[in-house]
């Protein structure tokens, strides 16, 4: 809806010098004032005040209001122009502004009606900040998969209804179960926000294993996605939902997460090329592919296509072997330790106490160390991902990554990270650490 807007430097006597934001509501010709300190200065967020609306002869008023009236003082243009309102409602409005001061597209967030704490003090207290805006062709290059698996000879038919091969579809059943996942998400009404869901990579191929993961890629309005972040005390960015989506994936109930041994796992995709160049990408909502399947030739052979990269592999997993092994060492003497603790004199305790203690932290050493190759890892295959136009090396970096992971050596260590606790260890998690150790 087009519409003008007026920015006002407002002298008041009572309230201070501040700034009054002024446009036409839809559909009306009265217009919507909001007072502020300042205008929001790159992603910061402020908090402005509505105030009583105006007609448009008292919103567009420029000099001086007498003492002893409502909103006494000089009033003085600032800023002004038309403007695009693209939304507007009680719970918040989105304004594409054209002015000198004032560009771009903002959110108005009302506090009193998406705050989880309504707070009548609150009504009329409104966010207003600058939407996003990122060109993800700019920042995010196209990646290639990098399958490390032997091809079956059809798509997973644990996943897909391939009765007919020329155009498989994803079994109601398993569309039911990720439908379901997504609106038990707890934090917000997710399916709200949802525009399309993809399932993209490995298993949308023939090259899959039975735990192959199903990437679910949910691509949202990012508008309504940043005015949640507003309104949230919990996440501050894009990347906080998406990092909180993929955790709630990995660790809802079962078999709720999972179909069949085929882990569901979250994200938020905010560039669709990406996931059109994977080697599948199959539209959930329409039940239809936007791309592939891939089908590849049974005579591939993983191993044989990447040899150039198994010594190294190989060297990683020796420091791994060996961080690892040194773990379950010192996992052992403790409990040597532990047991002469129960079966010494009372008098000695005191000495073996010390020893215990000191292997506690050789244990917290031990895992701090995994923890540091773990994420040398993971940095190899985040910087990589940042490559500009080198596909083969990401596909080198990202083949590397998923034979580490296939020898569970970052879900180890990633299940050692939840026993640490601000870095420290409490010796009642020995007993968790001695099942991780056996569960691989």
């Amino acid at each position: 809806m087009n519409s003008n807007f007026i920015l006002v430097s407002h002298q008041a006597d009572r309230r201070g010098p501040h700034l009054d934001l002024r446009f036409r509501i839809p559909n009306s010709k009265i217009w919507a004032s909001f007072a502020m300190n300042e205008l929001p200065k790159g992603n910061e967020r402020s908090y402005i005040v509505r105030t009583p609306d105006h007609s448009e002869d008292n919103a567009l008023f420029l000099g001086e209001i007498p003492r002893g009236e409502y909103g006494a003082g000089k009033l003085s243009k600032a800023d002004g122009g038309t403007c695009v309102i693209e939304k507007y409602s009680n719970a918040s409005i989105t304004v594409v502004f054209h002015g000198n001061k004032l560009q771009g597209k903002y959110h108005f967030l009302n506090m009193a009606i998406l705050s989880r704490n309504r707070n009548q003090k609150r009504k009329n207290v409104y966010a207003f900040f600058k939407a996003k805006s990122v060109n993800n062709e700019n920042h995010t290059p196209i990646l290639t998969e990098s399958s490390i698996d032997f091809p079956d000879m059809t798509l997973s038919e644990e996943i897909w209804d391939i009765k007919n091969k020329e155009h498989p579809t994803l079994k109601p059943e398993n569309k039911k179960k990720i439908l379901n996942l997504i609106s038990k998400y707890p934090k917000f009404n997710l399916r709200s926000i949802i525009k399309n869901i993809h399932i993209i990579g490995s298993i949308c191929t023939n090259q899959y294993v039975s735990t192959t993961d199903i990437d679910t890629h949910m691509i949202v309005d990012e508008d309504e996605l940043d005015i949640i972040i507003a309104s949230s005390n919990e996440f501050k960015t894009r990347d906080d939902v998406t990092k909180d989506l993929m955790y709630y994936s990995k660790h809802a109930d079962p078999p709720t997460n999972m179909i069949e041994q085929h882990p569901i796992e979250f994200y938020i995709q905010f560039n669709i090329k990406q996931d059109l160049a994977s080697d599948g990408c199959y539209d959930v909502l329409s039940d239809k592919w936007l791309s592939g399947p891939k089908i590849i030739k049974y005579s591939f052979n993983p191993y044989e296509y990447y040899k150039h990269l198994l010594e190294e592999v190989r060297g990683i997993s020796k420091k791994f072997d060996l961080g690892i092994g040194e773990l379950k060492r010192d996992v052992i003497d403790y409990d040597v330790i532990h047991d002469a603790l129960l079966r010494i004199p009372e008098e000695e305790k005191k000495k073996i106490h010390i020893s215990l203690s000191k292997k506690v932290v050789e244990i917290e050493d031990d895992i701090k160390d995994l923890m540091l190759l773990k994420k040398d890892i993971i940095d190899m295959r985040h910087g990589a991902k940042r490559l500009k136009n080198d596909d083969k090396e990401w596909s080198d970096i990202n083949a590397k990554f998923k034979f580490l992971d296939r020898y569970h050596y970052l879900k180890i260590i990633k299940d050692l990270e939840c026993m640490m606790k601000d870095n420290r260890l409490d010796d009642k998690e020995i007993p968790k650490i001695k099942n991780i150790l056996k569960k691989y």
